[in-house]
């Protein structure tokens, strides 16, 4: 849903929900990181602050900037495969449970990085705003599943907060009102992020024919 009135900027912390990818508004910056991890651990803390300057390149379309984030990214290989074999070394279940689901999370990670790099060949700013979405998220869950944050939200879903809040008292412009594009200011009103709000970076359209979007 398109907030009224909201201020247009481009804003960290990524979350998804049916039909978009959503930003929301902790900047990448503001990552609640531990202090532990040795060397390894705080060279990954770094991705942070990457992540902040990109998104802000991303939004004032600086190519410049931007073309330079997939090399910078894609030198993090080796300290992410140090971190997950130096961290969760042993063979119990729970290491090797986590070093499958880091791994998973790095795949994933320098996938969008190379997303990243053929929205830069092409100059197209859509996919180098859905890619930067991937990398964060694959970056959140790594810190999650690495240990790497100091601590985590208790609240799981901000729906209790509004029972008996009716819509109608939430202040936004429906869709049937006004189609929300790409970098507009949403506010969510429903799903276990309700009453947040963040920017829109992507839409996915349906297909009819397939049964997809």
């Amino acid at each position: 849903m398109s907030v009224s009135g909201s201020r247009r900027s481009f804003l960290g912390g990524v979350a998804t929900f049916t039909g978009g990818l959503w930003l929301g508004q902790q900047s990448a910056a503001a990552f609640d990181l531990k202090p532990g991890g040795g060397r390894a651990g705080e060279k990954i803390r770094r991705i942070a602050r990457i992540l902040d300057d990109l998104q802000r390149d991303i939004f004032e379309e600086d190519w410049t900037f931007i073309s330079t984030y997939p090399v910078e990214l894609r030198s993090f290989v080796p300290i992410f495969t140090k971190y997950t074999d130096t961290a969760f070394p042993s063979e119990s279940a729970i290491d090797t449970q986590t070093r499958f689901a880091l791994r998973y999370e790095v795949g994933r990670f320098f996938g969008a990085v190379e997303r990243l790099k053929r929205a830069v060949d092409s100059r197209d700013i859509g996919e180098a705003e859905a890619s930067f979405a991937q990398i964060s998220i694959s970056f959140d869950r790594y810190l999650k599943a690495g240990n790497l944050y100091e601590q985590y939200d208790p609240i799981v879903s901000t729906e209790k907060f509004y029972e008996g809040i009716p819509d109608k008292d939430l202040v936004f412009v429906p869709p049937s009102a006004e189609t929300p594009k790409t970098r507009d200011p949403v506010l969510l009103i429903a799903g276990p992020d309700k009453g947040k709000t963040g920017l829109l970076i992507g839409i996915e359209q349906s297909d009819p024919s397939r049964g997809k979007k």
